[in-house]
């Protein structure tokens, strides 16, 4: 499935491209950031972002992982196996269901997370200081409202 095509840009509002302009800077500071911690800690950028879906959720299942991540069971096996074995999340059988397993986020996972996002936020937060307390906690709530329409598949993302 494609990203976009030339028909989708052509109808984006002005708006929109503007947004995505400034999705993409923000995206590229975050990346910038992420991606030196991610290679000292030899996560690819599918594990982080398996972790962050992880961090603040009971458990998923490895269907539920597959679906989310796009990705065959095997290579979410493989993806699973990896962070389990550096100790980020743990597998466990469904109580109810022995036939489930469950995989969840260990607290090492989330201390992972955590320093991670505080890496992030630190690297925001002068631009953040740029802005009066009524900015600042307008363009949280604009960043939320679109972080919650764009959860699961609304925008295409995991």
């Amino acid at each position: 499935m494609a990203i976009y095509s030339d028909h989708s840009l052509s109808a984006a509002s002005p708006e929109a491209l503007e947004l995505a302009s400034a999705v993409l800077a923000i995206q590229a500071a975050y990346l910038a950031k992420v991606t030196g911690e991610l290679t000292r800690s030899e996560i690819s950028f599918s594990q982080f972002l398996l972790l962050t879906h992880l961090d603040g959720i009971p458990a998923l299942t490895m269907t539920s992982i597959s679906r989310m991540m796009h990705h065959t069971t095997a290579a979410s096996t493989g993806l699973v196996d990896r962070l389990r074995l550096i100790g980020y999340v743990q597998r466990e059988h469904d109580k109810k269901d022995r036939r489930k397993v469950l995989i969840s986020i260990t607290p090492k996972g989330t201390r992972f997370i955590k320093k991670v996002k505080a890496d992030i936020a630190a690297t925001f937060a002068p631009a953040l200081e740029a802005l009066t307390a009524t900015e600042s906690k307008a363009a949280l709530q604009i960043f939320q409202k679109v972080s919650s329409y764009c959860a699961g598949s609304k925008c295409g993302g995991v």
